[in-house]
């Protein structure tokens, strides 16, 4: 996202465009897609930059805000984030099968929300 409002920004909507197309399609086929749409951004955040910046890659792609927001939504939930089991209060993911950032980061929900199964993955 650095790239925006910069020379290169084209360039980089090009390549995140032929990304996002790809990990439809994968994603139609039920094949496992790429990260990205785990860090563009979401048109209904908090943050006006944010909004600003997920509406100029909405526009590139040529959706409405709509049609990103669900293709996101799709691509997110077939990724299995772990941002989504918490938002969602769902605890029954495998804590093994999580990167070791997240559950650092997470560490004190975890505790607080489903303290005996973390307590165990840790022992």
């Amino acid at each position: 996202m650095t790239c925006l409002d910069t020379p290169c920004e084209e360039a980089a909507l090009t390549c995140l465009f032929e990304q996002f197309q790809a990990d439809q399609q994968r994603l139609a086929n039920g094949e496992a897609i790429s990260l990205l749409a785990k860090w563009l951004p979401s048109i209904n955040a908090s943050n006006a930059q944010t909004i600003k910046r997920a509406k100029k890659i909405a526009r590139f792609f040529q959706l409405s805000d709509k049609e990103y927001r669900q293709s996101l939504s799709a691509m997110r939930k077939s990724l299995h984030l772990i941002e989504n089991h918490l938002r969602e209060q769902d605890y029954s993911f495998d804590y093994a099968k999580q990167p070791s950032r997240a559950l650092f980061k997470y560490r004190k929900a975890f505790l607080h929300n489903d303290e005996l199964r973390y307590q165990a993955y840790l022992d």
